[in-house]
């Protein structure tokens, strides 16, 4: 609001610079109530890092409060410094679980008081940050109760502002005893390990504020398994406390859950965070928490584009508020090529063409998948038509399911050399030699790879399955029936067994050692199926129409209810069109270089209109045209049949001229 609006500009000595600032009269005539509130604004970052969201915090602050001083009377010290040090006494509050990260933090905030400072007569000697940038898991919970909270506060003020060493040693040995003393009583019930530097600093906060005023960082990134590895003491604890624990979850979510219920009845929570948990089946019950509470204040969503130069990771600017919000801000940042450009036409919302902006309804729980896909002009103006089908992908499929998960594929999965009468010839990683191994102990075997639009499917490996599918069940081998029955390949995995068995820590010693750990959907693959790469530069959707085709987890497959009329290469050609790839473009999860998921969650919400036989059939002619051509041919040039069906499911659709020009991406 300062550099939108106003009628004058004052140049005042900032942080580093001359900031020009335009006041408006209502900022003139209330500086003294906005001056105070900047004074007792309580900032946290929950994952503090090396502290650059508390420094960068610190420096909007100081640069607000000197642009202010001019409307009103001050009687107190007005300098940059003075604004520094008050801030960080009073105003910024950080924890992280690294001892290092935090020593960093603090001194990046000593640093910062006296790197521009020219009056080294006002310099002080460094504060005592222990009690504000503090090391701790800021993810766990405590039962703190105590009524001396008072006096510890009186402790940790005065040691702050302490310059005698002796007497630093004195004060901070007296906060420790009375803090020990607080935890005592209440720490008895813990299964776990908890801070008591970190827990007392959040009580207090919540004492005096009822929580914070604003909650920002860049929390880390770790998925399920990696919590799993580094903090297993915490996992039932996070399991039974976080709605956003759910499956699979990435940390990131849980930190997004803590920091927004951090915040006081007017707090304001802003992130940086992968956008992944808009649409990923992990992300659910936190976008049912957030969505229930209408949280959603702005989206600053960058696609493709890469923020951090030594991941690649998509992330988006998450902004939530406590407050209601029936309506939210996406701005959609096509490229970061024109950065700071960009950036700041987007902050101001002066037209750019490296970003799109608009302002959309609060998300609401469809009862569903509760994605959240959020499009932004035209592209959201076509989605909503498509979604007056209320049938989607997800109603007509039985299943979409992911590939095999044998946890070994060196091992089980291996490279045809030569198809003889009654074996095949191999080539095993895991052993890097050449094996020969009977034909009923393995399956054709596709790997992301050899799936390609509308192509015929021809697989390069077999995958040793020791199972027997049977009227719909399955069951594992007997060791007996593998040795009678197949002896070579009961040699190969002998062979492998002490690699099978050292699988997840052991978890396979036994009898059973060749078994898969995860022997999930093992009875669908012999079923006709679309089959799809799990990551695709446009719709690369081809059939196994005979269910002969086993495949690895870069795979998924679409089996359909048997009550579906509709013919599987009519399907085909409707999930092969630009319409799949236009609505997977603008609510799916996108990848470096424009390439897409074409998992689950982001495919069973695509709406499948109504169709009569004869326009099914008109699709399905096609579709089968280019079938026999790609057999023929993998390289045959079927554009022009491709276009005819597009057009043919434009009229499912009923999309108009202008629409379709969306959808195929042309000039409006």
């Amino acid at each position: 609001t300062l550099v939108r609006e106003g009628e004058q500009i004052a140049h005042y000595e900032a942080v580093d610079t001359d900031y020009p600032i335009k006041m408006p009269a209502s900022i003139r005539q209330h500086a003294r109530q906005i001056d105070e509130s900047l004074a007792t604004i309580a900032v946290c970052d929950p994952a503090v890092g090396s502290g650059a969201f508390p420094v960068g915090m610190m420096t909007e602050i100081v640069r607000a409060r000197i642009a202010l001083t001019p409307y009103f009377n001050a009687v107190t010290e007005r300098t940059a410094y003075a604004f520094k040090r008050h801030a960080i006494q009073n105003c910024l509050y950080g924890v992280d679980i690294d001892p290092g990260a935090v020593d960093i933090a603090k001194l990046r905030l000593w640093l910062s008081l006296v790197v521009d400072e020219e009056d080294v007569q006002q310099i002080k000697p460094l504060p005592n940050l222990d009690y504000k940038i503090v090391v701790g898991n800021s993810l766990l919970g405590f039962p703190f109760k105590s009524k001396r909270l008072d006096e510890v506060e009186q402790l940790k003020q005065s040691l702050f502002d302490e310059t005698d060493h002796r007497r630093k040693v004195v004060l901070k040995a007296q906060v420790d005893k009375l803090l020990a003393e607080c935890f005592a009583a209440s720490e008895k019930s813990l299964s776990y390990k908890v801070d008591f530097d970190f827990e007392v600093y959040f009580s207090e906060v919540f004492r005096e504020k009822r929580g914070f005023d604003v909650v920002i960082g860049n929390p880390p990134y770790m998925r399920v398994q990696g919590i799993q590895q580094t903090q297993a003491d915490y996992m039932s604890y996070y399991r039974q406390n976080f709605q956003s624990a759910q499956g699979n979850f990435d940390l990131y979510a849980l930190f997004i859950e803590r920091g927004y219920h951090l915040i006081n009845s007017n707090g304001y929570f802003a992130y940086i965070v992968p956008h992944k948990f808009f649409q990923a089946a992990f992300g659910r019950a936190l976008r049912h928490l957030l969505t229930q509470r209408q949280a959603l204040r702005q989206i600053v969503r960058f696609g493709s584009a890469q923020v951090f130069d030594e991941a690649t990771t998509y992330t988006c600017l998450l902004f939530l508020s406590s407050q209601p919000n029936t309506k939210f801000e996406l701005l959609e940042v096509k490229t970061l090529e024109h950065g700071n450009e960009v950036l700041q036409a987007a902050r101001q919302r002066t037209p750019h063409p490296d970003y799109v902006y608009a302002s959309l309804p609060a998300p609401v729980d469809d009862g569903k998948t509760l994605n959240w896909n959020f499009a932004v002009g035209k592209d959201q103006s076509v989605l909503s038509h498509l979604r007056q089908y209320p049938r989607t992908l997800g109603d007509i499929v039985r299943k979409i399911f992911v590939g095999l998960q044998t946890s070994a594929d060196k091992i089980y999965v291996l490279e045809i050399r030569e198809k003889r009468q009654d074996t095949v010839l191999c080539y095993s990683k895991q052993l890097d030699e050449e094996v020969e191994i009977e034909y009923g102990l393995v399956k054709p075997f596709l790997m992301g790879k050899d799936v390609h639009r509308y192509q015929y499917v021809q697989a390069r490996n077999v995958v040793i399955f020791p199972y027997i599918v049977q009227d719909n069940k399955v069951g594992l081998m007997s060791q007996n029936y593998i040795m009678s029955n197949f002896p070579l390949g009961w040699k190969y995995l002998k062979r492998n067994q002490q690699a099978l068995e050292d699988r997840e820590r052991g978890r396979m010693r036994g009898n059973k050692f060749y078994a898969y750990i995860y022997p999930k959907n093992l009875t669908e693959f012999e079923a006709s199926k679309i089959i799809t790469p799990e990551i695709a530069l446009g719709c690369q959707m081809t059939i196994d129409a005979e269910g002969i085709f086993y495949h690895t987890t870069k795979v998924y497959s679409f089996i359909f209810n048997p009550e579906v009329k509709s013919s599987p290469r009519f399907l085909l050609g409707l999930l092969n069109s630009k319409v799949l790839w236009f609505f997977l473009s603008n609510t799916g999860y996108v990848l470096r270089g424009g390439y897409y998921t074409f998992k689950t969650e982001y495919l069973k919400p695509f709406p499948i209109p109504d169709s009569t036989p004869e326009q099914e059939q008109a699709v399905e002619v096609l579709v089968n045209c280019i079938l026999a051509a790609k057999h023929a041919d993998p390289a045959a040039d079927t554009s022009a049949w491709e276009r005819e069906i597009d057009a043919l499911v434009y009229q499912l659709y009923g999309l108009t001229p202008e629409e379709i020009a969306v959808v195929e991406g042309q000039p409006v």
